[in-house]
């Protein structure tokens, strides 16, 4: 008997921690995730009208954003962290110079990729973010390197470093804290890869970042000033998108998007997008009127617009009448799309 209690409970408690949680089951993209943490800092640093290159390392991936005030003006997200890179490159624990430099190599690879458009934006300032980071610039300073954030050349007196040491069981560096001994080899790895391919020579380290960019996310959207808002009017005002076009109502995906542009046609299209059936017999009819069945559509569809268009020649009827008095085929058409 106490076991079954001791069963219920840990069941209730699971039942109510994932009911607690429900809310933060959903894994961010990498690009969203980049979003986020460059609300974080953006937040967490003064504020500054020039562009910032935010760098943040993470234990799987490394995200990349250029931004501006509040809002990021480039995001990427690349498959390679702290601990992904240790593990690849050092995995046996073994570290030396020419390990190093193929190491090098095959990070500067995946930087290139958009390293060519970051460069082209441009930016005032970069930020490292996240532990990495300050593991990097708490080891740097520690040992006189440099007096403040981090430096290209106190990046490479660590990697010498390191390198010197031989092994990641024998790395014994002031302002190392013996949690990030197993992984800071990869950190420091792709750091300085970043710090060649876009040519940095000082970055500050922020604080702040993804844990505090999802809190200010959600004031934003609680305040009714969510910033993925402003993202999309951005990009919508950078490809000189249609704003009058983007704003009519759409159809179901199923009718294909040339039924969009013809179910937007007239006024008594738009209005009819209230509900499924009545969207679709609009359709029909602007179909029947432009004369441009949609090859997507069903055949019964495009059969029934053809009828009512003759039926509406012939009575002179209204082509909204003369849908209701097809109105058991058009209901068999509709359901059918």
């Amino acid at each position: 008997m106490r076991w079954n209690v001791s069963r219920d409970s840990a069941s209730a408690c699971v039942h109510c921690r994932r009911n607690a949680c429900a809310r933060w089951r959903r894994i961010p993209s990498g690009r969203e995730e980049a979003r986020l943490i460059y609300l974080g800092v953006a937040h967490g640093m003064p504020q500054s009208r020039q562009r910032r290159l935010v760098i943040d390392i993470g234990g799987g991936s490394t995200e990349f954003i250029i931004g501006q005030g509040f809002e990021p003006l480039e995001t990427e997200s690349v498959q390679m962290g702290c601990i992904a890179s240790t593990l690849r490159f050092f995995g046996d624990g073994k570290i030396s110079a020419k390990r190093w430099r193929q190491a090098q190599t095959d990070i500067a690879l995946e930087l290139q990729q958009f390293a060519a458009d970051y460069r082209s934006r441009g930016w005032g300032e970069a930020i490292g973010s996240s532990g990495t980071a300050k593991a990097i610039g708490n080891i740097v300073q520690a040992n006189g390197w440099c007096e403040q954030g981090i430096t290209a050349s106190a990046l490479g007196r660590l990697r010498d470093a390191m390198i010197e040491a031989g092994s990641i069981d024998n790395l014994r560096l002031a302002g190392l804290a013996e949690e990030r001994v197993p992984v800071i080899a990869g950190g420091v790895l792709i750091l300085e890869a970043a710090f060649a391919t876009f040519a940095i020579e000082q970055m500050n380290v922020c604080e702040t970042a993804m844990r505090e960019g999802l809190l200010y996310d959600m004031v934003g959207r609680a305040m009714h000033g969510d910033p993925r808002s402003g993202s999309i009017a951005a990009l919508a005002l950078r490809y000189g998108v249609d704003r009058a076009q983007a704003a009519r109502p759409t159809m179901s995906p199923t009718t294909g998007s040339s039924a969009r542009s013809i179910a937007t046609c007239s006024a008594g299209a738009r209005t009819s997008t209230r509900s499924a059936w009545r969207s679709r017999t609009a359709c029909i009819i602007c179909t029947a009127r432009t004369s441009s069945p949609i090859p997507t559509w069903p055949a019964s569809v495009v059969r029934d617009s053809r009828r009512w268009r003759r039926s509406s020649a012939r009575t002179g009827a209204s082509l909204t009448a003369t849908a209701s008095t097809h109105y058991p085929s058009a209901c068999a058409a509709l359901r059918a799309v």
